[in-house]
């Protein structure tokens, strides 16, 4: 799992593509619990600038994605709606019985249920 996430950050760090395309990388498949016909899960990037973003970042959570968050500068300076946007991202993931995680101060996760991260 950690190779996972060295290979997601080396490509997050580098300059490029953009949040919106997908990761050009072959990436393990995940287990998922649960229907056996159903264990593929879908990671999308997206970009924290401003509040409103939050919509659809939710959106694509909600369709059952593993979501990986990118902070803006000016989303991190921002510390009121910084956690107004997070807030929202644990009462939906907690609705759904899924998961926020901190990967470090500029990143954030959120996972659907049936896949979690070990510390």
């Amino acid at each position: 799992m950690e190779k996972l996430f060295d290979k997601i950050k080396e490509f997050l760090s580098s300059k490029k593509g953009s949040f919106r395309e997908e990761l050009p990388m072959d990436l393990p498949e995940l287990q998922l619990a649960g229907d056996p016909d159903h264990n593929r899960a879908t990671m999308t990037v997206h970009s924290l600038e401003e509040l409103k973003d939050t919509y659809n970042i939710l959106n694509e959570y909600r369709g059952d994605k593993i979501v990986l968050i990118k902070l803006g500068k000016d989303m991190r300076k921002n510390t009121f709606a910084m956690k107004k946007a997070i807030d929202s991202f644990k009462l939906t993931c907690g609705t759904r019985n899924g998961r926020v995680a901190g990967l470090d101060d500029r990143w954030l996760i959120l996972l659907p249920n049936g896949i979690s991260i070990e510390n």
